[in-house]
């Protein structure tokens, strides 16, 4: 008894300095919102509830209701600003380190021990994607939560054979697709389990039951509102798979995330290895990849059969997202975005924290790569930082600028809008020329258009738009007045990496400018 209260107090202290310390991580390297469709997307759809409506969806994004009623219950709370936009994405990496501990309990057993859940949640915590997406609007988060809620319960009903926990992992898949049609994967990893532990049963389909029912309000939802059944689907298959119009060539460079120098055919060496390079060479996966396929190796070797468990919460996964597609009639892949990796993140993390604790007897050596494992990942953030919200820094900027000045005619590219509308509360301006972002520079050398809008300010957000300088001192008639220098945000959040590195790694993007047509 004396043991179990100990054991209890422990959990509870290193619970609550988890909590902090993952909340001091992504204050300090706060990414905030970014210009990307995605997030606008999300936003405008959370604000339009919070409003009271509830708009038909007419992309795929606005069909993820996981990533957009939770913003818009944080808008009914904290109002509508930067901070509600992210602060849903930080409680669910807070949730997730909770599910760490629920998920190693059950797949160690007897044998789990505190130390092993405190190397893998600070190897959760301390990664840099976690921190990237732990401080902006996101549906990983929430994806991985679900879909790992849905693994736990899924192991308990094996155990227990009840038909509630069956029922509860279905809810929990169908809730999980509700954040990305990728929550269904899971699929993978209670299909391969039942048949390698060879304990298939009726009362597996009650996952089934509960998946479809979520699945059937969904859809009768979409119903009342456009009288047509599976509309997400249908929404999703045009808009986001492209079903049909993929060839072999556009497939592959669809799915090039980083530079890759392999050469190759479609089904070459390039098409193959990229995944991997995607973990070992990104600079947000690698350092936590090296350790958990190091760990792999070691427990094969060993034949750990409870490691060789939580390799089949990884392995389905990657290669579906490596290699599978999302649309059964037409082969076309989903795109390697490095923020996918975070679905499979969570069994990462246990496994990496497992392999510190069995396979290293001395307490110094597991505190010495932990260690080292916090510094390189420190590095990886510190080098990238903030550079995903820079672009909404700049739109801070000229926001500013907008209202000690609202007398005059503004224009700015479609990105850069994005962060104005979100800080002018969605609201609409009346005195602004939106121009989409891939067209705005042929427009600033079109002598009509700056005819046409003589006396108007232009904002150059210089993240997304290049070759402003070139055109400034081609283009006689346009006056930089303003640049946001002294307040450019700094990528290089650690002054130590910041002043070693700056020349070559760490380039902070210049602070926005504002010109001036003047004829």
């Amino acid at each position: 008894m004396y043991t179990q209260l100990m054991d209890n107090k422990r959990l509870f202290v290193l619970s609550v300095f988890l909590f902090f310390l993952c909340i001091v991580l992504n204050t300090y390297f706060k990414t905030g919102y970014y210009l990307v469709a995605d997030l606008d997307n999300y936003a405008q759809s959370a604000l339009e509830i919070y409003h009271g409506e509830f708009p038909i969806p007419h992309n795929h994004w606005r069909t993820r209701l996981g990533a957009i009623l939770p913003v818009s219950l944080a808008y009914s709370v904290f109002g509508v600003n930067e901070f509600s936009t992210y602060i849903t994405s930080t409680i669910f990496e807070f949730f997730n380190i909770v599910l760490i501990y629920l998920l190693s309990r059950e797949i160690l057993g007897k044998k789990f021990t505190l130390q092993v859940f405190g190397f893998s949640a600070i190897v959760f915590i301390f990664s840099p994607l976690s921190i990237y997406l732990g401080s902006t609007l996101d549906y990983a988060q929430g994806l991985a939560f679900f879909m790992f809620l849905a693994v736990y319960f899924f192991l308990l009903a094996q155990r227990t054979n009840s038909i509630v926990y069956y029922l509860l992992c279905g809810l929990l898949i169908g809730t999980s697709y509700l954040f990305h049609s990728t929550g269904i994967y899971v699929f993978l990893i209670i299909g391969l389990y039942s048949l390698l532990y060879k304990k298939l049963n009726r009362r597996i389909l009650y996952i089934f039951l509960g998946a479809f029912l979520i699945f059937a309000c969904e859809n009768v939802l979409y119903h009342n509102m456009t009288g047509e059944w599976l509309h997400r689907q249908r929404i999703i298959t045009r808009a986001h798979f492209r079903s049909g119009d993929l060839s072999a060539q556009e497939t592959k460079k669809e799915l090039k995330t980083i530079e890759n120098p392999f050469t190759g055919s479609y089904f070459g060496d390039s098409w193959a290895i990229e995944p991997f390079r995607q973990l070992l060479v990104n600079p947000v996966n690698s350092i936590l990849y090296y350790l958990f396929f190091s760990v792999n190796i070691y427990f094969l070797i060993k034949k750990d059969k409870k490691a060789i468990l939580m390799s089949l919460l990884f392995w389905p996964l990657f290669l579906y997202y490596s290699y599978g597609s999302p649309n059964p009639l037409n082969f076309s892949p989903l795109r390697r975005l490095p923020r996918y990796s975070y679905s499979y993140m969570i069994p990462v993390a246990i496994m990496v924290g497992y392999g510190i604790a069995k396979g290293i007897n001395k307490s110094p050596v597991r505190y010495f790569i932990i260690l080292s494992y916090v510094l390189i990942s420190l590095f990886c953030v510190a080098i990238q930082g903030g550079s995903l919200g820079q672009g909404f820094h700049q739109s801070k900027f000229f926001y500013s600028f907008m209202k000690q000045n609202q007398n005059v005619r503004y224009i700015t590219d479609s990105s850069t809008y994005q962060g104005l509308h979100l800080l002018n509360k969605y609201n609409q301006f009346d005195n602004l020329t939106v121009i989409q972002t891939g067209k705005f520079l042929p427009v600033l050398t079109d002598d009509n258009f700056l005819g046409e809008n003589d006396g108007s300010y232009i904002f150059i957000n210089n993240p997304d738009i290049y070759r402003v300088k070139d055109i400034m001192f081609d283009k006689v008639n346009l006056k930089e007045i303003a640049i946001n220098r002294g307040k450019t945000r700094k990528i290089c959040h650690l002054q130590f990496f910041r002043e070693l590195f700056e020349k070559h790694l760490c380039r902070p993007s210049e602070g926005g400018s504002i010109l001036k047509i003047t004829l």
